[in-house]
């Protein structure tokens, strides 16, 4: 078997042959630089490159034409891209032909990705979009997670499209990548795309969720007839792992940390320097709304149906993270939202403040030492660890454990089972002191001319 060569092409070599009845045939040459792809000629003369398949669902052959007609080189580079598909368990062919009927008739809207996962969002509220045998109603904020890892937001009684900001380099986000594609039309390929864009843009966690969002949503339209199983993106990859839960911020890093905040300004500044503050989590504290304050009394009382456990939480406010409320500029005449740009939805898009924070942090240090700083990679949960070790550790506060876990907001065991029934005392004055000594210790730590932090009591 031959290469096909440019000399092969200008000395007129490939030629249609003849067949038993004397008549000009459809020919192939096959070549083979590249195996799989064959030269076409047609009877009238006319050339084109096709690649043969089998699938290993199947071992049926199947044939992909390239659109033009491309050089010998870009043709190998087309015909691996194609082979490599194949490898990943797509039909090429198939997708191209159901591509071309798709061109002609338009896609449904009922068949759009959007509109799949704006369904199943609205199965999902009810709890029956997770197969179980007893339905399950998720927790709102579960239902808004589950709905921007999926990226889309509550719009009034449906669901609105998350836009990336096109001058910061934001990754897409699924419902935004694929919105107007056919549902069947997404392949394992676009799903490792999308993936390997998150990783790289908004690092491993967000990728992996995305990832975790995407898998159940997908088994639900198999069992809603809406896909057939062959027709599912979703696959099992050895993804980049993430970080184990045990990262808790030095104090030089809370310095810097505190000095990197402050830089940003704008809204994620203060929002990350309240999360550091109140130990609270990131949602808690992103969708934080002015009617949960009670500032002359210096308390914030997250409901219930914001909290993971399912229980009011009362975060008295120290010295510290008062100065930072009082210090917001209110976005509208009534704002509902602590940290908003429209006074109408609160802050998103930590991914990528995070990136800026790691970015001044590192700037920071470096100006501080002299010399270039490695921080280790953390997250913002990582602020809650840093809280809670801080305060546990003896040469830090030594605060009773039993309190610590209150302004957390965790299950404690004394709590639990029937004495928890009886015991409904939310220690208001022990965490308001735990935290005002929290806020003292971060105070004396960024200070200016501190060499060495000593212990607050």
């Amino acid at each position: 078997m031959p290469t096909i060569t440019d000399t092969g092409f200008k000395t007129g070599a490939y030629k249609p042959k003849l067949g038993p009845d004397g008549q000009k045939k459809l020919t192939y040459y096959p070549d083979a630089g590249k195996p799989g792809l064959v030269l076409a000629v047609q009877p009238s003369g006319k050339m084109s490159w096709v690649i043969f398949y089998r699938r290993l669902s199947d071992r049926k052959q199947r044939k992909y034409t390239l659109d033009g007609f491309p050089s010998i080189k870009v043709a190998h580079k087309l015909a691996q891209d194609v082979l490599n598909d194949v490898s990943n368990g797509n039909d090429p062919a198939g997708d191209k032909q159901e591509k071309r009927q798709a061109a002609k008739l338009g896609v449904p809207d009922s068949d759009k990705f959007s509109a799949l996962v704006e369904t199943y969002l609205n199965s999902y509220k009810k709890g029956s979009a997770i197969k179980r045998k007893t339905p399950k109603l998720p927790k709102p904020r579960t239902i808004i997670e589950t709905a921007r890892n999926l990226g889309m937001r509550p719009d009034g009684d449906g669901w609105e499209i998350i836009k990336r900001d096109t001058s910061k380099d934001e990754p897409l986000r699924p419902a935004e990548a694929w919105g107007e594609k056919r549902m069947q039309d997404i392949r394992e390929r676009d799903v490792i795309v999308l993936h390997d864009s998150l990783e790289q843009l908004a690092g491993p966690y967000t990728a992996n969720r995305t990832y975790a969002a995407l898998s159940p949503l997908f088994a639900w339209a198999i069992r809603r007839k809406m896909i057939k199983a062959d027709e599912s993106p979703m696959g099992a990859w050895d993804f980049h792992p993430e970080t184990k839960g045990e990262r808790v911020l030095s104090n030089d890093e809370i310095r810097w940390f505190w000095l990197a905040t402050g830089e940003m300004g704008g809204e994620f500044g203060p929002m990350f320097r309240l999360l550091l503050l109140t130990g609270q989590r990131r949602e808690e504290v992103a969708s934080a709304e002015w009617s949960e304050f009670n500032l002359p009394e210096r308390l914030w009382t997250i409901p219930a149906s914001k909290t993971k456990n399912g229980r009011e939480q009362e975060v008295p406010l120290s010295d510290g993270a008062l100065a930072v409320i009082e210090g917001l500029k209110l976005r509208g005449e009534n704002p509902r939202y602590l940290f908003t740009t429209t006074g109408e939805t609160h802050v998103t898009g930590f991914s990528r403040a995070k990136i800026t924070l790691d970015k001044k942090m590192a700037a920071i240090a470096e100006k501080e030492r002299g010399e270039p700083v490695t921080i280790p990679d953390w997250r913002l949960h990582d602020l809650r660890r840093t809280v809670s070790t801080k305060m546990n550790d003896e040469d830090s506060l030594g605060i009773l454990p039993h309190v610590v876990e209150a302004v957390l907001n965790h299950a404690i065991k004394a709590k639990q089972g029937v004495a928890g029934t009886y015991n409904q005392a939310k220690w208001r004055k022990p965490k308001a002191d735990a935290l005002q000594a929290w806020g003292q210790f971060i105070a004396v730590l960024v200070a200016d001319n501190v060499v060495r932090l000593e212990r607050v009591v």
